[in-house]
């Protein structure tokens, strides 16, 4: 983790106008945050790093009695549909004004993660759990599969597959 703390600092630094004045002065997409004004709370969302974990967090964070969140939670299903709701778009302009309206700034973060276990974690959520996401498997797994099988049994060998094939909840193997 230092490495990555050390390369992250090295690459910012060599940025000409890294900090608060240049994200304010370039194209913020203020759309895509998820801003809590009354919590002073600004969340960039990177999908596959905790996203969900604060989709779950930012009701909680919330103004709402739990008796309310319960209520948006059976009304609309998804958590990242709950948070939007809590946490409501903002345009460009409004996220400024808020931005640069207090004179303590707003805490804003995000969250990544290497891209290799995001990519992994898509993939299991994904496409190994097809039994879950129907739809992914249908719209991707079986074009991977079919691209992609031929290369795998060369490289892995049908053993590989065979033993793979009794976890029921995989549909790619």
């Amino acid at each position: 983790m230092s490495v990555r703390r050390r390369r992250l600092s090295s690459v910012c630094a060599a940025l000409p106008r890294f900090g608060a004045r240049h994200v304010l002065s370039s194209a913020v997409d203020a759309a895509k945050l998820f801003v809590m004004p009354y919590r002073q709370l600004v969340w960039c969302p990177v999908y596959k790093a905790a996203s969900t974990n604060w989709m779950l967090n930012i009701p909680l964070l919330s103004n709402f009695r739990p008796e309310e969140l319960q209520a948006l939670r059976q009304a609309m299903g998804q958590p990242n549909e709950v948070a939007r709701f809590i946490a409501k778009p903002m345009n460009r302009e409004a996220f400024l004004r808020f931005y640069r309206g207090h004179r303590n700034r707003p805490v804003s973060f995000l969250i990544v993660r290497h891209p290799l276990e995001r990519l992994l974690s898509a993939y299991r959520d994904k496409l190994e759990s097809a039994d879950r996401n129907e739809h992914y498997h249908t719209t991707y797994g079986r074009r991977i599969v079919r691209d992609f099988r031929k290369q795998g049994l060369k490289r892995f060998g049908l053993e590989f597959y065979l033993r793979h094939k009794d976890r029921r909840q995989s549909r790619l193997y």
